[in-house]
């Protein structure tokens, strides 16, 4: 689903962060691994995130989507895949190709979605 306004994200994010929500209390409590807990943890907050800003700026949920996992994979796995920064570019480049959004909306949104992430995996939310 495409929505060019940023304005009208709001209510399709907060949906998704309701789904996230669901699924994170349910992973706490069929007491799944930390890791994934974190994880599902990092897709909620990130979503209510991206909601938030959606309401001034279109940040690209795409550049979070592809930040966070990076993030995800090179500090619970390895740092070898950090290597996934090299996919920005070409993020980059298809996002603005179309049109749906600026090279800084793209850039912003992978880096917001890395740090946030690489933050819950430190401070160990929610173990």
């Amino acid at each position: 689903m495409d929505i060019p306004e940023h304005k009208k994200r709001f209510h399709p994010l907060l949906f998704s962060v309701m789904v996230y929500g669901l699924a994170f209390l349910g992973l706490l409590f069929w007491k799944a691994s930390p890791l994934v807990n974190i994880l599902m943890f990092a897709y909620m907050f990130n979503t209510m995130i991206a909601a938030l800003i959606s309401g001034r700026w279109k940040i690209s949920i795409h550049g979070m989507a592809a930040g966070g996992p990076t993030a995800a994979l090179g500090y619970a796995i390895s740092g070898n895949f950090y290597w996934m920064f090299l996919l920005l570019p070409l993020l980059l480049f298809s996002r603005v190709k179309l049109q749906a959004h600026t090279p800084m909306q793209v850039i912003a949104g992978f880096i917001l979605g890395f740090l946030l992430t690489i933050i819950q995996f430190r401070v160990g939310f929610p173990l």
